[in-house]
């Protein structure tokens, strides 16, 4: 009854979170099951069987390719528990009419199944909550194997004391090896691994601990990260309790306000981060890295960029225009990635939004058409055109704070089917959960003065 009640008590959260989160609940698995989602799940029979042979032997040929769990392709256990877990599945399944080995057979099969059921097996980390019936399982061969000894060795009329010693000295035999072997395994060949350090996010973490000292009041950036991703979760933990502001500096940048202290940008320049430090630099000629952190091979992963106290961004606007969209942003202007273009091409518009009331009421979308004469397929002006909040929905509206710039790309690639001619852009802002209602420009007078602004013009050629 007691054992009922605590059960009862771990599971009230959890079930209640699952009754108000019911995708949550299954996303993850209808992403991976081989029944569903999961690679091979067009041959579901098939994987399945598959499935079942890899699974059964990781613990003899190895095979789980992720590193983060064991070394890859090797078995994670010595040869030596190899056979004493081969012997303890033989005796428990002799003595299955008892419920204590009936219940170590039942466990290990059952947390297997999660590995055998999805993709990417055989999994590892799937299969982690066979490792207690594994062991279990282990100990009823060892002590059958100790057992044995003893029993020879008073079937062949050996001295008393000669049966213990040798089943002793095989158990410490045994358990001296392994214990060896996983040291060697564990601390040596895994554990020396350098590509670890990028497995658990090593840069992620001393990143995260350089932004977490900063003193009090400095703003804090993180790119590049998608909204929401829960992969930088090593960073954002170690600045829990800071005011931290992620965004994809593939799609842009954020530029601070001019603030008494000072900004740094925490940036992942290993593999897609590069780009946003030279950007910083011409942003902030005088700004500094002042922090670099390297992996184990002595590779840059990342770098604090620092903004010092009060300094303004060089601002490169080809098109100012200081539009003021229903009092919430403003458009300071836009830069075009190139005037002539030909058709196939993508042009690349950056706008450059300030955000005058800090976070919008509702998730705002931006909106970039490119406009020529009368388009055939549909009969209106529009040719091309790319819709997307701010910075591909990495930093929306409702997060912008009062002050910042916000430099956002918005890449139109022209049709082919495009005419040559001269064609002009357009920009705007609209509210999906209001109907796509767009925000009203108004005029300095307080009038509103339409819904879309005129960019500029560029030309198309053959």
């Amino acid at each position: 009854m007691v054992l009922a009640l605590v059960a009862l008590l771990v599971l009230l959260p959890l079930a209640t979170f699952a009754y108000h989160n019911r995708s949550a609940l299954v996303q993850r698995a209808q992403q991976v099951t081989i029944f569903a989602g999961g690679k091979g799940s067009d041959r579901p029979a098939s994987t399945l069987a598959q499935n079942i042979l890899k699974v059964a032997g990781v613990f003899v040929l190895g095979g789980d390719a992720n590193l983060g769990d064991n070394v890859p392709g090797r078995p994670p256990l010595p040869v030596v528990l190899m056979l004493a877990l081969g012997a303890g599945l033989v005796v428990a399944l002799r003595r299955s009419r008892r419920a204590e080995y009936a219940l170590c057979l039942i466990w290990f099969v059952w947390l297997l199944a999660p590995s055998v059921l999805t993709e990417a097996a055989p999994s590892l980390r799937r299969a982690i909550g066979a490792t207690p019936p594994l062991a279990l399982l282990a100990a009823v061969g060892l002590a059958w194997a100790v057992d044995g000894v003893q029993g020879l060795a008073a079937r062949r009329k050996a001295p008393t004391a000669l049966g213990p010693v040798l089943g002793g000295l095989l158990a410490v035999g045994v358990l001296g090896y392994a214990l060896a072997w996983g040291y060697q395994y564990y601390f040596v060949d895994w554990g020396g691994d350098k590509a670890l350090y990028h497995e658990f996010d090593a840069g992620l973490v001393e990143l995260g601990q350089y932004g977490a000292v900063a003193p009090a009041g400095t703003g804090l950036y993180y790119t590049p990260a998608a909204l929401g991703d829960v992969l930088h979760l090593p960073l954002t933990w170690q600045v829990r309790d800071r005011d931290l502001r992620s965004f994809d500096g593939h799609w842009g940048l954020v530029l601070p306000p001019v603030r008494p202290q000072s900004s740094f940008y925490l940036v992942r320049t290993f593999l897609d981060g590069a780009r946003t430090l030279p950007s910083l630099r011409a942003f902030y000629p005088t700004g500094r890295v002042a922090h670099e952190v390297h992996d184990l091979s002595g590779s840059t992963y990342g770098v604090v960029f620092a903004v010092d106290t009060s300094a303004s961004p060089t601002l490169q606007i080809q098109n100012r225009i200081a539009a003021n969209f229903d009092n919430q942003v403003e458009l300071l202007g836009s830069n075009f990635s190139q005037p002539e273009l030909r058709a196939g091409d993508t042009l690349t518009v950056t706008l450059f939004w300030r955000a005058t009331a800090g976070p919008t009421e509702a998730s705002h979308t931006v909106f970039t058409h490119l406009l020529g004469a009368p388009n055939p397929a549909d009969g209106t002006a529009q040719w091309a055109g790319q819709d997307s909040p701010p910075f591909h929905n990495s930093y929306p509206t409702i997060h912008w704070a009062q002050g910042e710039i916000i430099v956002d790309l918005h890449p139109i690639l022209i049709p082919r089917e495009a005419p040559a001619g001269e064609y002009r852009v357009e920009a705007g802002l609209y509210t999906p959960e209001r109907g796509s209602a767009r925000l009203s420009i108004i005029g300095p007078d307080g009038k509103v003065a339409g819904d879309s602004l005129q960019l500029g013009s560029v030309t198309i050629g053959r």
